[in-house]
C-alpha cells in the first residue's frame, strides 16, 4: 500500500514538474532577462548570474535523471539541489536588502547635511537681511539727522542775516 502511494505521488510529481517545466521555460527566460538587465556590471552581480545559471542547469540535470530512473538516491539529490537553490537565493535577497539599507542609509546622511546646509544657508541670509535693513534704518537716520541739521544751519543762517539786516 505504501508503495503504491509512493508511486502516485511520484508519478503526480513527474507530470506536474514536467507541465510546469514546459510553461515555465518562458518564465525562465524572462527572469534571467530580468537578472540580466538589473545585474550591474560588478563582479558580484556577474557571479550571481553565473551561479544562478549553473545551478538551474545541476537542477535540470537532476530532474531528467529523475525522470529517467525514479530511483529514492536521484530524489533525495533533486531535493537537496531544491534546498540549495533556495538557500542561495535567500542569501542573495538578504545581500541586496543590505545592500539597499546601506544606501538608505547613505541618503539619509546626505539628506541630513542637506538639510543643515539649507538651514545654514537661510540663518546666513537672514542674518544678512537683518543687518541690511538694519544698515538702510541707520542711513535713513543719518540722512534724516542731515536735513535737520541742514535746516538748523539754514535756519541759523536766515537768522543771522536777518540780525544783521536789521
Amino acid at each position: 500500500m505504501k508503495k503504491i502511494i509512493f508511486i502516485i505521488l511520484l508519478l503526480t510529481f513527474c507530470i506536474t514538474s514536467n507541465i510546469f517545466a514546459e510553461e515555465n521555460k518562458e518564465e525562465n527566460a524572462s527572469d534571467t532577462q530580468k537578472i540580466t538587465q538589473n545585474a550591474t556590471n560588478s563582479d558580484s552581480a556577474h557571479n550571481d548570474l553565473k551561479e544562478i545559471k549553473e545551478s538551474r542547469e545541476e537542477f535540470k540535470k537532476l530532474v531528467d535523471a529523475y525522470h529517467k530512473n525514479p530511483t529514492e538516491e536521484n530524489l533525495v539529490a533533486l531535493r537537496k539541489q531544491i534546498t540549495t537553490n533556495y538557500d542561495k537565493g535567500i542569501e542573495r535577497k538578504k545581500a541586496k536588502i543590505e545592500e539597499l539599507n546601506n544606501k538608505i542609509e547613505k541618503l539619509k546622511k546626505k539628506d541630513k547635511k542637506d538639510r543643515k546646509d539649507r538651514k545654514n544657508r537661510k540663518d546666513r541670509k537672514d542674518r544678512k537681511d537683518k543687518k541690511d535693513k538694519n544698515d538702510k534704518k541707520e542711513v535713513k537716520e543719518k540722512k534724516q539727522s542731515l536735513k535737520n541739521e541742514t535746516k538748523e544751519i539754514s535756519n541759523e543762517k536766515e537768522k543771522d542775516v536777518l540780525k544783521k539786516d536789521k
